[in-house]
């Protein structure tokens, strides 16, 4: 408990002179398979992209997948699903359809789009990284190149940017998106499309 209050301590200046002065978004700390990275200096030593799968930058969308998918669509629903079961449709109750278990945690296996599309060793974020990222990085909302976001600061001071998506009228960024369809597994809909932002480990 001391640790922690610690940390919260000696990182209060830290936040106050951000909120003031913001530093530089980072150039990349790396490159795998012609895909940027950024070191954000955080205890798991996870490597996040600088954009999302099927941009050319940080501030572009990038792909939308289902959940378990590996190439995107031109149209999300039930019936489009490549991962749903059967249809069941109960008088009086209403209509549903299964779909096929894939498991909580697809980073880094055959239902990982990142994996697939931007190969080994890349993959989607598992739930104990984004929480990590969460706690222990600065956000600050702001516009870059005319696009409204998130950018993330990691304790070491390096960056990224989660640009501002639209999901039912609320104004989310891209891992809010993911973090929302992935913990409610709705993830078929215009609502539960996601941008994948990849990590390295």
């Amino acid at each position: 408990m001391k640790r922690y209050l610690l940390i919260i301590i000696m990182c209060i200046p830290v936040f106050a002179v951000f909120a003031q002065n913001p530093p530089a978004p980072s150039d990349p700390d790396g490159q795998v398979n012609g895909y940027d990275y950024v070191d954000l200096g955080l205890p798991s030593g996870t490597l996040w992209a600088m954009q999302n799968i099927g941009s050319e930058n940080p501030t572009e969308y990038g792909d939308y997948f289902a959940w378990g998918e590996l190439e995107p669509k031109d149209e999300y629903t039930w019936e489009s699903y490549e991962y749903v079961g059967e249809y069941y449709d109960l008088p009086g109750v209403g209509s549903f359809f299964s779909t096929e278990y894939l498991g909580d945690d697809i980073a880094g296996t055959e239902f990982d789009a990142a994996t697939f599309n931007w190969g080994k060793p890349w993959r989607l974020p598992r739930a104990e990284e984004i929480v990590e990222l969460r706690r222990l990085c600065w956000w600050k909302w702001t516009t870059e190149n005319g696009i409204k976001g998130m950018r993330i600061y990691g304790p070491n001071t390096h960056s990224i940017f989660f640009r501002r998506m639209a999901s039912h009228g609320l104004q989310l960024t891209s891992l809010d998106s993911f973090i929302t369809t992935k913990d409610s597994m709705e993830l078929i809909g215009e609502a539960s499309r996601q941008n994948q932002k990849s990590i390295l480990r």
